[in-house]
């Protein structure tokens, strides 16, 4: 469809109100699509890779710029933000360039001098990036934005200190702290850098930005997990960092559950708390692997989610690793330790082991170094939100005779003096050292038997049970879920075209069809569910990924359906409910893949949290999947989701002809066949009428 100019000026429009209200899930969608239909369009791609970027999804963003740059070499903004992301990574060489190419494309920009100064400085030529900080600055002369000029006098003076490792000329400069955190916080040296990664032989500027990546999150498996990614240093799959060393056979577990400290994001996947705890079984002669579950920046609710999706076994190990956390109120607290006791008690249920450990940072530090000082003081100036003491009184509360919790404070274990050297990365996060020294500590304890056993406290049932973390932990899910899609227009859209308002203040159910194509089981399924409620929405999987089309399916369903009358509204499903981008495993069913390697949580907490609420539906009906391991699994998802979203889950088991189950699959076999006999039992009249119009290179 050929947009005017004035679609372009209005979509921009749109794209940049999203991007002021951080809606960047939204924004990238949105411009996805209109890329899609004017893939042209420069606008539309510069907007998506922004939008990936605010995400955090570095290699699709990078992957869409060097396809651009391959596709239009003349476009010098491609060339410019493909440098930009490398450098953000100390990919210094490639950044440079890709830089110098744009350049030869637009001459005398101020931007792409900067850029190249603070390039040279990153590389240690500062002699040239000060000549080319001075080309910048000789370029602004237009009096309206000396401001602007002033500024990037004082970033390119501060990137200069910051290569140089002056901290003191960086901390006296007159500029906001937001921008010194910039350098100060953000900008290594080398000298301090080597340090930290002492005795890496590999150790590079590019290694740095290369496990350096701050990954994204996704809904997955009934939790949020991480974006995967796979580098030969960093690798997460299927949402789980990567511990390395995990032998083929193990008879036991051990998961880790965490947050960014035991992710370990400045670390390569041999060098994190998860591999060295691995290495040390291993070395033991102990058949055990170790699971790292942890996800950056997710409270204890989401640990808990996690913890659900381990299937823990007799001689298990369950560890949890405490969060940092903004302003923990009492109740934080209590809840905290509540859920802790309430994995506590699941793991003695099953035969297995819970450990709790809190975690250090900084600020615990009794005799710090000076950059750890200058840490703590910078997190104090940068981080005000940040509760630096909750840690310490929760580990108070855990251990006390309230919960008493089997574990430790592992303050003890970054005090100085020790022959480490430096250690923290930043205020809250180590090095490798640290890690293979947690891993030790942690080790140490939990394989050394207690002398007295910590008596087990059992919380209350009345007053806080396993069921009620458990709907905690999903309210948690369902929050994160509208936070990330109440603002998307494309749903407020389709809502909107797809709303009955007369179906409002009613008993409103929903059932999800392919109807591939319409048989006599979709129909009992349908009958079943107009009896419970007083309307029923039917959405129509609309993706075009079936044998049927779209638009022949939705028709049977509306033939098939017209004696219920206006109770029934049959409506196609759009982009998120059962679509490649909610659950893209459901088309690949027939493929035999392992369900594994499907999931349906995003097409689920969509519906639940958002799509539901707003059309007033409180009951979802679906049919037994004997013979689709795939469905099956999304039922079960469903079963455990949709309750704590306030939707009734109904399982209706399936119509049968001739002992077997009425299924799709079968009148497609028979259709393949050409026995229509069989498919006269199996369909209404209207889906056979329209089977025995197709031409026969359909019907085989």
């Amino acid at each position: 469809m050929t947009q005017t100019k004035q679609d372009v000026v209005d979509n921009i429009t749109r794209l940049r109100a999203m991007f002021k209200a951080s809606q960047h899930s939204q924004a990238r969608l949105l411009a996805q699509t209109l890329l899609t239909e004017s893939p042209e369009n420069h606008s539309y791609r510069l907007f998506l890779m922004q939008a990936l970027k605010k995400l955090k999804l570095w290699d699709e963003a990078e992957d869409l710029l060097v396809k651009a740059t391959n596709d239009h070499p003349e476009y010098a903004d491609y060339y410019f933000q493909l440098c930009l992301l490398q450098f953000s990574f100390s990919q210094c060489e490639e950044a440079k360039k890709n830089l110098l190419k744009a350049m030869d494309l637009k001459q005398n920009s101020v931007p792409y001098y900067y850029q190249l100064g603070c390039i040279e400085a990153q590389l240690g030529n500062h002699d040239l990036a000060q000549q080319h900080w001075e080309q910048a600055r000789a370029l602004y002369s237009i009096p309206a934005i000396q401001k602007a000029a002033k500024e990037l006098d004082i970033r390119c003076f501060l990137s200069s200190c910051a290569k140089l490792g002056d901290q003191e000329a960086i901390k006296n400069c007159d500029c906001t702290d937001s921008i010194k955190n910039t350098y100060l916080y953000c900008n290594m040296n080398k000298a301090v850098a080597k340090d930290l990664f002492q005795g890496i032989d590999h150790f590079s500027d590019e290694y740095l930005g290369a496990i350096g990546k701050t990954l994204g999150q996704r809904f997955f498996q009934c939790t949020i997990a991480n974006m995967d990614i796979e580098s030969p240093y960093f690798t997460v799959k299927d949402g789980l960092r990567k511990t390395s060393g995990v032998p083929q056979h193990y008879i036991r577990s051990v998961y880790l559950l965490g947050s960014s400290r035991v992710f370990s994001p400045r670390c390569e996947d041999s060098l994190t708390m998860a591999s060295f705890l691995q290495a040390i079984y291993t070395e033991g002669g102990d058949p055990v692997r170790v699971v790292n579950r942890s996800v950056p920046g997710l409270p204890v609710e989401n640990d808990f989610l996690h913890f659900l999706q381990c299937g823990v076994k007799h001689d298990d190990v369950v560890i949890a690793f405490t969060h940092i956390m903004a302003q923990m109120p009492p109740a934080k607290l209590d809840l905290t330790a509540k859920i802790y006791s309430q994995i506590n008690a699941e793991c003695r249920n099953r035969g297995a082991r819970f450990f709790v450990f809190v975690l250090p940072h900084a600020y615990d530090i009794k005799s710090p170094s000076d950059r750890e000082r200058l840490l703590v003081d910078l997190a104090a100036e940068t981080r005000p939100h940040i509760d630096y003491m909750g840690e310490q009184r929760l580990a108070a509360k855990l251990f006390s005779p309230e919960y008493n919790l089997p574990g430790k404070s592992l303050c003890e274990v970054i005090q100085r003096p020790h022959d480490l050297g430096e250690v923290f990365l930043d205020f809250s996060h180590w090095n490798h050292q640290m890690n293979e020294l947690m891993a030790r500590h942690i080790y140490d304890f939990i394989s050394t038997p207690f002398l007295t056993e910590p008596s087990f406290k059992q919380t209350d049932p009345e007053l806080f049970s396993f069921a009620d973390a458990k709907q905690t932990s999903l309210a948690y899910l369902k929050k994160t879920a509208v936070e990330t899609y109440s603002g998307n227009q494309d749903i407020s859209q389709w809502i909107a075209e797809v709303k009955r308002e007369d179906f409002s203040g009613k008993k409103i159910g929903a059932i999800v069809m392919n109807c591939n194509p319409f048989t006599w089981g979709h129909f009992y399924l349908i009958e079943f569910a107009v009896k419970q409620v007083d309307h029923l929405y039917i959405f129509a999987v609309q993706e075009d990924q079936s044998i049927f089309p779209f638009t022949d399916r939705i028709d049977l369903i509306r033939k098939g359906t017209a004696q219920f009358g206006e109770k029934v509204h049959v409506v196609p499903s759009g982009k998120f409910i059962i679509s490649s981008f909610s659950f893209p495993g459901y088309f690949a069913k027939e493929e035999k893949i392992d369900p594994s390697e499907t999931d349906s949580t995003t097409d689920i907490v969509v519906f639940g949290s958002i799509i539901a609420p707003a059309l007033g539906i409180t009951h979802r009906f679906v049919g037994e999947e004997p013979n689709c391991a795939v469905t099956n699994v999304y039922n079960r998802n469903m079963k455990f989701l949709l309750p704590a979203m306030g939707i009734g889950i109904y399982t209706v088991p399936r119509k049968q002809s001739e002992g077997l189950p009425i299924s799709a699959s079968r009148v497609r076999q028979c259709l393949k066949d050409k026995d229509f006999d069989t498919i006269k039992t199996l369909v209404p009249p209207s889906t056979y009428t329209y089977l025995l119009s197709l031409p026969d290179t359909q019907q085989g």
